[in-house]
């Protein structure tokens, strides 16, 4: 009986251990796609921002979080992704609303700016 007990308690740790390491998994996985997809929305941000103000020296940097929507379909994952960029250069500054769409692990990233707001 000593030994039934044993091996159910056994049981217990290894599924928690296992779902533990996965939803870590799964968690660094987002980090690491919210970075990319941060990343390729600055970039085309600055890029856009250099035509838009007429400045080739701006510097874009992500402002607040980043809100990210991911819909399963036929056993792939597409993924939806908002964030607020801001740009600095020649003495202005320029906000746009980014949206981005993405492959699973975002593998393959595409984001369109949309000019938000102009300070000078």
């Amino acid at each position: 009986m000593k030994k039934i007990s044993l091996c159910i308690a056994i049981s217990f740790i290894s599924v928690y251990m296992i779902g533990c390491a996965a939803w870590t998994q799964s968690y660094m996985d987002t980090i690491a796609t919210d970075d990319k997809i941060t990343a390729k929305a600055v970039e085309v941000s600055v890029e856009r921002a250099t035509f838009d103000i007429g400045c080739d020296n701006v510097v874009g940097k992500a402002l607040g979080d980043i809100v990210q929507q991911k819909v399963y379909k036929d056993g792939v994952t597409k993924g939806y992704a908002e964030l607020n960029i801001g740009i600095i250069g020649c003495d202005k500054r320029v906000s746009y609303l980014v949206a981005c769409t993405f492959s699973d692990k975002a593998t393959s990233i595409s984001c369109s700016p949309r000019l938000n707001s102009v300070a000078e």
